[in-house]
């Protein structure tokens, strides 16, 4: 009976799998940092944000729960700060990321922040009129030219002159045909028929999409083009919101 003989793993094989390893680890913890270095910003930003506000907010909701937002952001800049450079945050960097993104979007829904897209002009003298807040600029995948922030709502004129884009509209008007009322009645929805807020129409979104179950499946898909028409009619950032 013939022995079978098993080849050892040569030193080659064993650095090059040691190598590769080492080049993931390292590809990982880059990107780490660079997500550190983005969400640093942020933090320096909202803080503030809400510092400069006239109110103070106790109470906004995140995923895990209520937070007080100015006490949150300080604590989690310290973290931040004193994070060693062999510590990884991994999933815990997703959570913090999550908070602040739901702490911006509260300024944005309470009408705190006005942010909007720069499809023409960069952020130049008499680019964009005056009074935006300092490092307020911000990449935006439909806008050539980023978003940039405001403290107050500008004017139509102004949104007209300079080519801006209002991310989140205060005020908008929804139409609907008469057998699209009718149906939202028999399942509960009454669809306003005249101008709402976008905060109705973040109630009126999630309501909508709750209901979408009561409905027979062939309306399904136009109930949802309904939901589209919400959405789109709030301006180009206020999916993100909802």
């Amino acid at each position: 009976m013939k022995t079978q003989q098993v080849k050892p793993v040569s030193t080659s094989d064993s650095f090059d799998k040691d190598f590769l390893f080492s080049l993931k680890n390292e590809s990982v913890c880059v990107q780490e940092e660079e997500q550190i270095k983005e969400l640093q910003k942020q933090l320096e930003y909202l803080l503030a944000r809400y510092s400069n506000l006239n109110i103070n907010i106790n109470n906004v909701r995140v995923k895990d729960g209520l937070i007080n937002p100015t006490e949150y952001l300080k604590s989690l800049t310290k973290i931040i700060a004193n994070k060693s450079s062999d510590t990884k945050l991994g999933k815990l960097l997703e959570t913090f990321a999550s908070d602040v993104e739901e702490l911006e979007k509260y300024l944005l829904i309470e009408g705190k922040l006005f942010r909007y897209g720069l499809k023409r002009y960069s952020l130049m003298v008499d680019g964009v009129p005056l009074g935006f807040i300092a490092d307020s600029v911000k990449a935006h995948p439909k806008f050539r030219f980023g978003t940039i922030d405001y403290p107050t709502p500008l004017s139509d004129q102004q949104i007209q002159d300079y080519e801006l884009t209002s991310l989140f509209l205060d005020k908008a008007t929804i139409k609907w045909c008469v057998p699209e009322q009718k149906k939202a009645l028999e399942i509960g929805i009454n669809l306003p028929t005249t101008e709402i807020t976008y905060r109705r129409a973040i109630t009126l979104v999630h309501q909508m999409k709750a209901a979408t179950s009561k409905l027979p499946s062939p309306l399904q898909k136009h109930w949802q083009t309904m939901i589209k028409r919400v959405v789109s009619a709030f301006g180009a950032g206020f999916e993100r919101l909802i």
